[in-house]
């Protein structure tokens, strides 16, 4: 939604549930009756902020907030493979030439360093493997854009 000529905010909320159907009973009991990566709610909010300069510049900061409900993340619905609940915070801050041709700017993604569990492999269970393997969320990343463009 726009609030004023300068500020877009956004939000979203999504709620779901689901289950495995039509799966043999054999295979329940490997792959659990709930989908992996299918949190109950999820939702984000944002916002981005244009502050004109005096010469027809720009500079824009913008935000937002993701969450995800804690949730499996192997088909086995393990307990060692719940995300656990997702807070993950992205911002920017850019400095944009008239007409948005040439900018630069610094962001960060997953700034408050916030660590889940993204996918997991569980053969704990599994004859002749047994191991649990886990890979987690990228870590806060910073970036520095430049960025040129010609039409």
């Amino acid at each position: 939604a726009r609030l004023t000529e300068n500020l877009d905010v956004f939000a979203a909320l999504g709620i779901q549930e689901g289950k495995n159907k039509g799966v043999p009973a054999d295979l329940t009991a490997l792959i659990g009756s709930q989908p992996q990566r299918l949190p109950k709610y999820s939702g984000n909010l944002g916002f981005t902020n244009r502050f004109p300069l005096p010469n027809g510049d720009a500079i824009v900061v913008s935000s937002n907030w993701q969450y995800q409900k804690d949730h499996f993340t192997n088909v086995q619905n393990s307990p060692l493979g719940r995300s656990g609940d997702i807070n993950v915070v992205n911002a920017s801050l850019f400095y944009k030439k008239q007409e948005d041709r040439f900018e630069v700017g610094v962001s960060c993604r997953n700034c408050l360093d916030d660590t889940y569990i993204t996918t997991s492999l569980d053969f704990l269970e599994t004859p002749g493997f047994n191991f649990f393997n886990v890979y987690t969320s990228e870590p806060m990343t910073w970036l520095l854009t430049f960025r040129a463009r010609f039409y």
